[in-house]
């Protein structure tokens, strides 16, 4: 589910409203922040003086889109009721190149825009992987010995143990 997506459109002072965000994240409990190349150079350290590093998200923005269709089509995920971000997601455009590499993209005019869209799909993306790895991580079952192996305990004082167990009677 995604809870809250924010936008602010310019005129504005990065340092504040990235402070601003960071405050806003942390409510969430969030650690971290991610992003695509257009600001890991330019706001990383930015992000870095108010405690919440900034990672450049190892998949390009169209990757996002392309890993997020499948779950948004499955509706395994809610998404907020955002006109900003409906209409962002609604103009985007899947195109394949002469190799069959295919790529979305927001449109190529001077208004278009894509920045809610493109940190919806990248939360989707993230929070896909992260699921992802815990119910694998989950499926592990590896036995951990430490220190020297018990001595067997002889039949009758486990027999002394589970019928003392048995004598504790609740009033």
């Amino acid at each position: 589910m995604i809870d809250v997506a924010r936008e602010r459109k310019p005129q504005f002072v990065p340092s504040q409203v990235i402070a601003e965000f960071a405050d806003l994240l942390r409510a969430y409990r969030v650690t971290e922040v991610r992003g695509d190349n257009a600001g890991s150079g330019f706001h990383a350290g930015e992000w870095d003086r108010h405690q919440m590093p900034f990672r450049k998200f190892e998949n390009t923005t169209s990757e996002n889109y392309l890993t997020a269709l499948p779950v948004l089509l499955a509706r395994r995920v809610r998404l907020l009721d955002n006109k900003t971000l409906r209409s962002q997601l609604a103009s985007l455009e899947r195109t394949i190149s002469a190799s069959d590499k295919e790529t979305v993209s927001h449109p190529r005019h001077g208004n278009a825009h894509d920045d809610v869209a493109t940190a919806v799909c990248g939360a989707i993306v993230w929070a896909s992987q992260a699921a992802k790895l815990a119910a694998f991580e989950s499926k592990i079952v590896s036995p951990i010995t430490a220190g020297a192996p018990r001595a067997a305990v002889p039949a009758a004082t486990r027999l002394a143990l589970a019928s003392s167990s048995r004598r504790r009677s609740v009033p």
